[in-house]
């Protein structure tokens, strides 16, 4: 008898408590009757069914997706966006590394997070990429030093990935020196895209991704800097990927020159002139457009020569990845 009652008192305990619940899903259920699947489904999952229909839209039926999640809590959240994108093919990766080394990686990504609201939609490389690597800086940031100018070159820049670890930026710095605004002119070559910065009295702006943050672009190249007021500049080429920078100097443009470079450097050229350069390395003709540049493999002892001034550099990758600089050869 007490059993009885026990059992009685644990029905209608979980009666209780359960029965909101219970009316709830069958008036949910009244309410959802005369809709279809895709009505039924936006009304339950809302905004993240809703998203994944719009993708569906924009994508042309069976092209696969690539599902990047932004940690690993958002998982579940790609495994029901696959469920639902279903019979589209899908992939989930948990990093941009691991899609790079895809060879079959889907060239459109949808990006899943879930503290966004709705929690997926497509995204580029470049905009995943920038979101990961957010305000941190690999170099010190102690600030621009030499004299002011009012011209500078930042030989190479970069916003690129090579195999991971190896992920490629340029952090820049630029400071105002004088005592009105300067209006300076930032243009990335050979793509000659331009960018106009000012900066009020004394102000300092610093980018850990310059290429991408200044021109949205996913590049590399040169950069030509002019301003109409004195300013101070510094540029690092950075390997976020292994947390290396190497400080860029202002190579002075040469005619002349000549490096002994390790096996498998490579040997860059920029142009910093509006007229084509004809250059001989190791006797062998070649041409460097119009405010362009180019490399070539290098080894050995390495000799140029030009019909005007380039700035002529090399590269090499140590033994750990790390990649070293010769910034100025042996003026002949």
């Amino acid at each position: 008898m007490i059993r009885a009652g026990a059992l009685a008192l644990l029905f209608f305990s979980l009666a209780w408590t359960t029965a909101p619940r219970l009316l709830e899903l069958a008036r949910q259920g009244v309410d959802l009757l005369p809709l279809d699947r895709e009505q039924r489904n936006s009304r339950v999952h809302g905004s993240f069914y809703d998203a994944l229909r719009e993708i569906d839209r924009r994508v042309p039926r069976g092209e696969p997706l690539a599902l990047m999640v932004r940690s690993q809590s958002d998982v579940d959240v790609a495994t029901f966006a696959n469920y639902y994108l279903y019979p589209r093919p899908t992939r989930i990766y948990s990093e941009l590394g691991q899609y790079r080394l895809d060879p079959k990686g889907p060239k459109t990504i949808v990006r899943i997070d879930s503290t966004n609201h709705p929690p997926l939609g497509i995204a580029t490389y470049a905009a995943i990429r920038a979101d990961q690597i957010g305000t941190d800086f690999v170099t010190s940031q102690l600030g621009p030093e030499g004299p002011p100018a009012r011209r500078f070159i930042a030989p190479l820049v970069a916003s690129t990935d090579g195999a991971p670890p190896d992920m490629f930026t340029t952090e820049a710095a630029l400071e105002n020196v004088s005592k009105v605004p300067a209006r300076v002119r930032i243009e990335l070559l050979p793509q000659r895209i331009t960018a106009n910065v000012t900066l009020q009295p004394g102000e300092r702006k610093s980018w850990n991704d310059i290429v991408y943050q200044v021109f949205g672009d996913h590049d590399r190249g040169w950069l030509r800097v002019e301003s109409d007021q004195p300013v101070r500049a510094a540029f690092w080429y950075v390997n976020r990927g292994r947390r290396q920078s190497v400080l860029m100097p202002q190579p002075e443009p040469v005619r002349e020159v000549s490096f002994a470079a390790p096996p498998g450097s490579r040997l860059w050229f920029v142009n910093p002139q509006d007229r084509q350069a004809a250059i001989l390395v190791k006797g062998q003709p070649l041409t460097i457009d119009a405010l362009g540049w180019r490399s070539v493999t290098a080894g050995g002892d390495e000799w140029v020569t030009s019909d005007g001034p380039l700035i002529v550099f090399l590269s090499s990758r140590e033994r750990d990845g790390r990649v070293t600089f010769q910034w100025s050869g042996v003026k002949r």
